[in-house]
């Protein structure tokens, strides 16, 4: 019998349902539709590379598939982070245990984990927008150039950097241990809100 469309897809190994409609892509994770296609699903070490323009607006979720009606893409991310580069649109990444790789991913960005650490690079870029980094039990581990000019509300159990911030306020929680500092960088252009609940943040020069 020719395979269903269904199969086929998991007979190339590729375990996405892709959709067009107008003004979005929407690409979700595989879903058998009987019991004889669970069989697709069971594909382990498997990775995808989608290359996408700049100027759409990015919704990455992984979060049970709770999130409708969006550009959205859902990925196991195993041991390894889930990691964007080069994109400079404004972006939503939302997930639970996995952690996030950014590399010259210059904003608007608002991207927040449960369980999962975040490291953000900026290589041959500066953050230009927005940025809204949140994780709990994790770390945030920022890398950027001197030059960047960035004012920071950040919040974890340890804030430290080899950079020349100038402090312009901090306390600490006397029931968590949390530090809260306000943070900034030249002249202080973009706004930066980091939370690492528990764990620590760390702001080094690229």
């Amino acid at each position: 019998e020719p395979l269903g469309e269904e199969t086929k897809r998991a007979a190339d190994d590729l375990f996405l349902d892709i959709t067009e409609k107008p003004g979005e892509l929407i690409i979700k994770d595989y879903q058998p539709n009987s019991s004889q296609d669970i069989f697709c699903v069971w594909a382990f070490d498997n990775e995808y590379e989608i290359m996408v323009p700049n100027t759409v607006k990015l919704l990455w979720n992984t979060d049970n598939c709770s999130k409708k009606n969006s550009n959205s893409f859902f990925v196991s991310s195993g041991g390894d982070p889930s990691e964007l580069k080069d994109f400079s649109g404004e972006t939503e990444i939302s997930f639970t245990y996995g952690s996030i790789s950014l590399t010259d991913v210059t904003g608007p960005v608002i991207a927040n984990t449960i369980g999962g650490n975040i490291n953000v690079e900026f290589d041959d870029a500066s953050p230009t927008k927005l940025y809204s980094l949140i994780t709990e039990n994790g770390y945030i581990n920022i890398e950027m150039p001197a030059e960047a000019s960035l004012d920071i509300d950040a919040k974890g159990q340890k804030v430290l950097s080899d950079m020349d911030f100038e402090v312009t306020s901090q306390e600490t929680d006397r029931f968590s241990n949390s530090k809260k500092m306000n943070l900034k960088l030249n002249s202080g252009k973009v706004k930066m809100k980091l939370d690492a609940g528990y764990g620590k943040i760390y702001l080094r020069e690229k």
